[in-house]
């Protein structure tokens, strides 16, 4: 179950999107439906023939799944549901760190993973707020740095002024630095050769468990998606239940 405020948002923004085309056969699914296989899709990471659809075709499913892909569904959502999310609660501080999708089936944004004997995978770049919920992300290929990740996770996207950014000594650089203080952040990036204090650690930890939360989906753990647009859309909906959650926890 999801948050009706959040459902809202993404039954919406279906609606929006497939209502553009206009003409052709009447829809099979409705825009709930199609939310919820989404979900158990990204919570037991079955094969798309093996859903258990309420009526049609798994396959009418997938190309309902890839057509709002393609038009930038799932990227309205993450936008929508931050900004909603943001509103009922501001943020302490921010971190980012990444994290490896090892990939199975994936064609697209991969590279070697040095730290899994050269297989290939997926990298996931985050940033969190101060209880783990990811506000920004994106994927790279696995063998790309950690420094050179950080300009295209935040995207140039603007917090509030004085807000600190946590992340780790894969970050120090003097142009990371730089960029992070050029959009208002107070840097608190761990410098290599230094000790950071525990808490930092602490604060830090806290994007190692919105990982973890993550990866309760099946899907999110491994990547069977062939394009990364797919892969990154799961990744949408999954932030979305965790949102849902955490709002509900609110009370609002």
């Amino acid at each position: 179950m999801t948050h009706q405020l959040v459902r809202n948002v993404i039954v919406n923004t279906f609606d929006d999107i497939l209502r553009q085309k206009g003409t052709g056969r009447p829809r099979i699914f409705s825009s709930t439906e199609l939310l919820d296989m989404f979900i158990l899709m990204c919570r037991t990471c079955q094969p798309w023939h093996l859903l258990p659809v309420p009526r049609g075709t798994a396959s009418t499913l997938h190309r309902n799944f890839m057509q709002l892909t393609r038009q930038g569904a799932f990227g309205l959502i993450h936008d929508r549901l931050v900004r909603l999310y943001s509103h009922h609660r501001k943020s302490k501080h921010h971190i980012t760190d990444t994290s490896y999708i090892k990939n199975v089936l994936g064609h697209d944004v991969i590279g070697r993973n040095h730290t899994d004997r050269g297989r290939f995978a997926t990298k996931l770049s985050t940033v969190t707020d101060d209880i783990g919920v990811t506000l920004m992300f994106q994927l790279f290929p696995g063998n790309k740095s950690d420094q050179k990740v950080l300009p295209e996770t935040l995207n140039g996207r603007r917090p509030p002024r004085g807000l600190e950014f946590f992340a780790d000594k894969g970050y120090d650089s003097r142009a990371n630095r730089a960029f992070i203080r050029s959009l208002g952040y107070n840097e608190r990036i761990s410098k290599r050769g230094q000790r950071r204090g525990h808490n930092a650690n602490r604060k830090r930890i806290r994007i190692e468990h919105s990982y973890a939360r993550l990866k309760q989906f099946r899907h999110l753990r491994q990547r069977y998606d062939r394009l990364a647009i797919a892969y990154a859309s799961f990744v949408v909906i999954a932030n979305a239940v965790v949102i849902s959650q955490v709002i509900t926890k609110m009370g609002i």
